[in-house]
């Protein structure tokens, strides 16, 4: 296995000795599931879902974005008082 790194920004990943063998050496595993068939209401709309697999991977967050969110809320939020 192996992993590419490619980053615009000035965020080095971690030296590889900080890193948990769990993320250097686990294989993504999906097996079929056995989980009931459940629904959802979602913005409105209902939604039926039938799980089919569970999957588990191990991975390393090197930076955090969220992508259903706006550029507003995903700035740094100032804590300090006016005039500060």
């Amino acid at each position: 296995m192996s992993a590419t790194y490619l980053s615009l920004r000035d965020i080095p990943l971690p030296e590889a000795s900080f890193i948990d063998d769990t993320v250097k050496k686990t294989e993504p595993l999906q097996e079929a599931s056995n989980k009931p068939v459940f629904s959802a209401i979602i913005k409105g709309y209902a939604y039926t879902l039938t799980p089919k697999a569970t999957y588990d991977i191990s991975g390393l967050v090197v930076s955090q974005h969220r992508g259903d969110s706006t550029e507003a809320e995903n700035s740094p939020v100032s804590t300090a008082g006016p005039g500060s």
